[in-house]
């Protein structure tokens, strides 16, 4: 009696917490009028309400699906003889229900060294946006892996080498999550931890780019990022411990580009085209070597349309990759007009591609630069010459630098006005000479002059 007294002096939250302490004590509470009033008030706060019960009842799937350890092991470790322990399987069940509440679903991949990667490139799979580098490598783990570890490398040598094997396993943050920076694309990584057999979510965003107001700030929680700061696309990874998976939106949620971007093109209007379909459409017209006008237009507004979604996205490396190929384009349609516009995007496109893309780039420059000559009546432009000469004159003035360094060398701790003036002559005769051959190369490689110059 004197227990049920003071317990009805109790507030919730103490009451909660004692109610935690021993079997007796949970059995006196419960029978608490105060207990039961608040646990018949916390169910009834509980209760969906009609528009609720009526947004439930319009949902194609309301419930997260139950995953059994058979269709575990089968789907997500791509091995049904696998093991599925109870601690798996909680954590399957976990991220199912928490990424459902979005409508995405689990894709699973084999388990190996190579899971985080197999998952970056599932998720990856999904997405309109294009990594040039990546799509072209024949092996594109290796491609990946070889991406972190030139990372790695800088502050962990031994790590980086370790990364470069194939089959060696990575971690999620602090090594696979700086594919987002690296790659200019976002990455989304969801990790499940289990503490006293409660599984919690970690769900954090990884910038492509370190934030404007802090270099150190390269990942948030995904629940703080307002809805519409959130990217339209990400690679969604699952780190289950030990064992990466991906989620996507089945292909009946997908939203159209058209919703997302809203250009402000009569084409955009009249082609809402889906993610995919985009991607359909260029697959299809890329694949035919001869092209007619009205495909090469069809491609031209195509990439125009991917271009204005790249842009508004602010994603460098999708909107270089879209001006590359609208100057591949223009440089197909060989007029003078066409090949001055083919010129400029791969100059700007040049601003805004990696490093491993620039020489390819330059040599489309040069191809655009000899069509034009030839238009023009004028010799073509030899760019191996050009690269002979850059490397002969380089190495001559290195010879010259050092030539000077030595005779530097030679003058006293003190040397006399006349002995610096004489040095200084012969430093600027030289240069001259220098500059009068670079001269004469570049009137040669300009031919005879069409008019004054």
């Amino acid at each position: 009696q004197i227990s049920l007294k003071i317990f009805q002096e109790l507030s919730q939250q103490d009451l909660t917490n004692a109610r935690g302490v021993c079997k007796e004590w949970k059995q006196l509470i419960e029978q608490n009028n105060g207990w039961k009033r608040l646990h018949l008030k916390k169910i009834k706060s509980n209760l969906p309400t009609t528009n609720q019960l009526a947004n439930k009842a319009n949902s194609l799937d309301p419930f997260p699906p139950h995953w059994s350890p058979f269709q575990i092991a089968k789907s997500l470790w791509c091995n049904p003889a696998t093991i599925i322990s109870g601690s798996q399987k909680a954590k399957v069940n976990a991220v199912a229900a928490y990424l459902h509440k979005e409508g995405f679903e689990l894709k699973g991949v084999a388990s190996d060294g190579d899971c985080f990667f197999s998952a970056f490139l599932g998720s990856y799979k999904e997405l309109s946006r294009k990594i040039p580098l990546l799509d072209e490598h024949p092996d594109k783990t290796s491609y990946l892996r070889q991406v972190l570890s030139d990372i790695i490398k800088h502050t962990n040598s031994k790590r980086a080498e370790e990364i470069i094997e194939k089959g060696s396993w990575i971690s999620g943050l602090g090594e696979g999550d700086l594919l987002a920076s690296a790659l200019s694309i976002p990455i989304r990584l969801v990790t499940i931890n289990e503490e006293r057999l409660i599984c919690g979510v970690n769900d954090m965003l990884i910038f492509s780019k370190v934030g404007l107001t802090s270099k150190k700030v390269r990942s948030r929680e995904w629940e703080t990022i307002p809805q519409e700061e959130r990217p339209q696309e990400y690679i969604l990874i699952v780190d289950l411990g030990g064992h990466f998976i991906y989620a996507q939106k089945p292909l009946k949620q997908d939203k159209t580009l058209l919703s997302k971007s809203n250009p402000p093109t009569n084409f955009l209007f009249s082609n809402s085209l889906s993610t995919n379909e985009l991607k359909n459409t260029l697959k299809t017209l890329e694949s035919e070597e001869l092209l007619s006008g009205e495909k090469i237009k069809e491609l031209e507004q195509t990439y125009t349309l991917a271009l204005q979604i790249a842009v508004q996205w602010k994603d460098p490396i999708q909107e270089s990759f879209c001006i590359e190929e609208l100057g591949d384009i223009y440089l197909r349609k060989q007029t003078s007009e066409t090949l001055l516009q083919a010129a400029g995007l791969y100059n700007y496109a040049l601003r805004l591609a990696p490093p491993q893309r620039q020489k390819i780039l330059r040599d489309r420059l040069s191809q655009v630069q000899n069509l034009l000559v030839k238009q023009c009546k004028g010799t073509p432009f030899d760019s191996v010459v050009i690269e002979k000469q850059f490397e002969r004159n380089r190495s001559e003035l290195k010879k010259f630098r050092e030539e000077i360094e030595k005779k530097i060398q030679t003058l006293p701790e003190n040397p006399s006005s006349q002995e610096v003036r004489e040095l200084y002559g012969e430093i600027a005769h030289h240069i001259k000479i220098f500059f009068g051959q670079l001269v004469i190369q570049a009137v040669h490689q300009l031919d005879t002059e069409p008019c004054e110059y």
